[in-house]
C-alpha cells in the first residue's frame, strides 16, 4: 500500500495501521515512521530517522493518528507533567470494540466512556469495564464476584451476554476473555502517552517496583502492578486496568513468556535485579534462567535505558542482552565501575557514590539486598533525567509491604515480641540475603527466633540448596530454630544437635505449637515460600495479638 499525501496517512485510523504494518503488539512511533518511510510515495526520499525529525505522532481519543510538524509545535515532554484528564486518551466504546472485534449487545449512551478494564475482583475501582467470565472460561470475573461490583460499574465485556442482557449496564460481547485482556493490553500501551518501567529478578521484584512508584510519585501520579500479578496475563490485565492520565506505569514481570511479556510493556526503563537459583523445576539452570529473565531488554523502546545489577554472576549476558536495544545502560553495585556503587551497608544504613559524589541513605529495612533494591531504584530516576538527591531522602519512608520484611510489634499472650514477616516468598538467595540481615541485627533484651519453611520449585537440586543453608543459619545465630515442611527436614538433619527447636511436616502442627516456643521481647522472623504457609503463622500472630 502506497500513500500519496500526509492528508492520506491522518486519515488512516491508528488502529487500522496493526493490519497494515503487520504488527501484534502497540503501534510505536518507530514502526509508524519506518512503515511510512517504505510507503509513502517515494518521491518524499524520506527514510524513517528524517521523518523522526520532521514530524511527531499525536493518537487521539477518536482513534485516529496524525503527524504534527515539529517545526510548527514543540513535542509534548512526559518527563513535564501528568496528562491532563481532559487531554488523556479514554475507553470510548469505539475503541473497546475496534480493539477487541466486539460486538455492542447492549450499547452505550452518548458520551460515555470507561476508567478501565477489570479481569481480577481485587483490582476493581468504580468506572471499570468488568470482564466477566463464562462457565467454560477459566479468566476473567466469575458472575457472582461481576454482580457484586455491577453497581459501580461501567459496563460488562462477556462472551455470554445472557445474564447481562438486563443489567441495566453497557454489554460488549468478545470471543473470548483472555484474548479480549491481551487486546486490551496492547490497545492500552499505544494509548498510554507516559512512561513505562518494567523489573524482573529472582527476588526483590515487588518491593522495588514499589519503591520505585513511591519514588516517581513525588514527580506525577504513578500506576503500578497489583497484587503481585506478574505473569503475561497478570501484567496484561494490570495494564488494561491502569490509569491512562499517569505519567509512569511501573510493571513487574516474572520469567515466564518474558519475551512475550517485554514486548507488549514496551518498557522506556527494564532493570534486571538479580538471577539466582528459584523455580529451577522449570528452567533446570540457573543460566537458563538468566537467559530467559534477560529478555526483559527486548522489548525496550528506541532512547530507553537498562539498568543492570552490576554484581550478577551473569552480568555480560544481560549486558549483552541490553545492548541489542539500547547503549544506555546505568549499573549498580559493589563493582569498582559501576554507575551506582555501593560502599557500605550496615543495618539500614547505606553509602553509595555517584559521579564521585558520596551519599549517606536510611534505607526502609535492613540488609545489602534491601540496598540493592534502593540502587536499582535511584537508577531508574537517574535514567528519567530526575533529581535523586530529593529521592534519597525518601526512600527510608517507603511503606512497608505485607509478607515482605514487615514488622510488627505486638503483645501475643502477654508478651510483647516483633515479627518480622517475609513469609510471601522464598528462594535460596533471598533467604541468604535475609539471614544476612537477620544476623546483623542484635537487641540486648532480647532473644531471637528463626522460623524457616520450604524453598519451593527449586528442581532436582532442592535438597542441596535447603542443606547449604546451614552455613547461613549459623551465621545468624539464632536462639531457637523452627523449622517447616519436607524440604527443610533436610536442614533441620544438619543442625539439629545444635540449636533450641523442632522441625514440623507442616504449618498447622507448627501452628498449634507455636506457643510454646515464644518467650517476652522475642524477635521473631518467619521466612519460606507462599506454599509453605508461613503466612498463616504470620496472621496467626496478628490476630491473636
Amino acid at each position: 500500500m502506497l500513500f500519496s499525501s500526509l492528508d492520506e496517512i491522518n486519515k488512516l485510523d491508528y488502529f487500522g495501521l496493526l493490519h497494515h504494518a503487520g504488527a501484534m503488539m502497540p503501534v510505536r512511533e518507530d514502526q509508524i515512521f519506518d512503515f511510512i518511510g517504505k510507503t509513502l510515495n517515494p518521491l518524499e526520499h524520506r527514510d524513517a530517522e528524517t521523518w523522526k525529525k520532521l514530524f511527531y505522532v499525536k493518537v487521539t481519543t477518536t482513534r485516529e493518528m496524525e503527524l504534527v510538524s515539529l517545526a510548527e509545535n514543540k513535542k509534548p515532554s512526559m518527563e513535564s507533567a501528568d496528562v491532563p484528564r481532559e487531554e488523556a486518551p479514554v475507553w470510548t466504546p469505539e475503541i473497546l470494540a475496534e480493539a477487541t472485534g466486539g460486538e455492542w449487545i447492549i450499547p452505550s449512551p452518548a458520551d460515555w466512556s470507561a476508567v478501565g478494564m477489570c479481569a481480577w475482583w481485587e483490582s476493581f475501582k468504580p468506572g471499570d469495564m468488568l470482564m466477566a467470565r463464562s462457565a467454560e472460561e477459566k479468566r476473567g470475573l466469575s458472575r457472582k464476584a461481576a454482580q457484586k461490583l455491577a453497581a459501580d460499574a461501567a459496563g460488562i465485556i462477556c462472551t455470554d451476554p445472557d445474564p447481562w442482557v438486563n443489567s441495566g449496564l453497557p454489554v460488549l460481547k468478545v470471543n473470548g476473555i483472555s484474548d479480549a485482556v491481551f487486546a486490551l493490553a496492547a490497545t492500552a500501551r499505544g494509548l498510554f502517552r507516559g512512561k513505562v518501567v518494567a523489573v524482573t529478578g529472582t527476588s526483590g521484584k515487588t518491593t522495588t517496583v514499589a519503591l520505585i512508584a513511591y519514588l516517581l510519585a513525588r514527580y506525577g501520579t504513578v500506576s503500578q502492578t497489583q497484587l503481585n500479578a506478574n505473569t503475561f496475563y497478570g501484567m496484561a490485565w494490570n495494564m488494561a486496568a491502569m490509569d491512562l492520565t499517569s505519567r509512569w506505569w511501573v510493571l513487574e514481570l516474572a520469567v515466564p513468556e518474558m519475551r512475550n511479556s517485554a514486548s507488549l510493556a514496551g518498557p522506556d526503563v527494564a532493570v534486571a535485579l538479580n538471577v539466582s537459583a528459584g523455580h529451577l523445576k522449570y528452567w533446570r539452570t540457573v543460566k537458563n534462567l538468566a537467559f530467559y529473565k534477560s529478555k526483559i531488554f527486548s522489548g525496550l523502546r528506541p532512547g530507553g535505558h537498562a539498568v543492570i545489577n552490576h554484581d550478577m554472576e551473569m552480568f555480560d549476558l544481560f549486558k549483552e542482552e541490553a545492548l541489542q536495544k539500547t547503549e544506555k545502560i546505568i549499573t549498580f553495585g559493589e563493582r569498582a565501575n559501576s554507575t551506582l556503587r555501593l560502599v557500605k551497608c550496615i543495618n539500614d544504613d547505606m553509602e553509595f557514590i555517584y559521579n564521585d559524589k558520596q551519599y549517606l541513605v536510611k534505607l526502609p529495612g535492613y540488609g545489602h539486598y534491601t540496598a540493592m533494591n534502593a540502587l536499582a531504584a535511584l537508577g531508574v530516576l537517574l535514567a528519567f533525567g530526575l533529581p535523586h538527591e530529593k529521592s534519597c531522602a525518601d526512600i527510608a519512608s517507603l511503606p512497608p509491604i505485607a509478607g515482605r520484611g514487615m514488622r510488627h510489634k505486638i503483645i501475643f499472650e502477654n508478651k510483647e515480641i516483633t515479627i518480622i514477616d517475609e513469609s510471601y516468598n522464598a528462594n535460596p538467595a533471598s533467604v541468604r540475603a535475609t539471614l544476612l540481615a537477620f544476623s546483623e541485627e542484635r537487641h540486648r533484651k532480647s532473644s531471637r527466633v528463626l522460623i524457616l519453611g520450604d524453598m519451593l520449585e527449586l528442581g532436582e537440586g532442592s535438597v542441596a540448596y535447603h542443606r547449604e543453608l546451614e552455613e547461613h543459619v549459623r551465621k545468624a545465630d539464632p536462639d531457637r530454630v523452627l523449622l517447616c515442611g519436607e524440604e527443610m527436614l533436610n536442614l533441620w538433619e544438619t543442625i539439629s544437635d545444635d540449636y533450641s527447636g523442632r522441625w514440623y511436616a507442616d504449618a498447622v502442627g507448627l501452628i498449634r505449637d507455636i506457643s510454646n516456643w515464644i518467650a517476652d521481647n522475642d524477635v521473631i522472623l518467619i521466612k519460606g515460600s507462599h506454599g509453605a504457609g508461613l503466612h498463616k503463622l504470620a496472621g496467626y500472630f496478628l490476630r491473636r495479638k
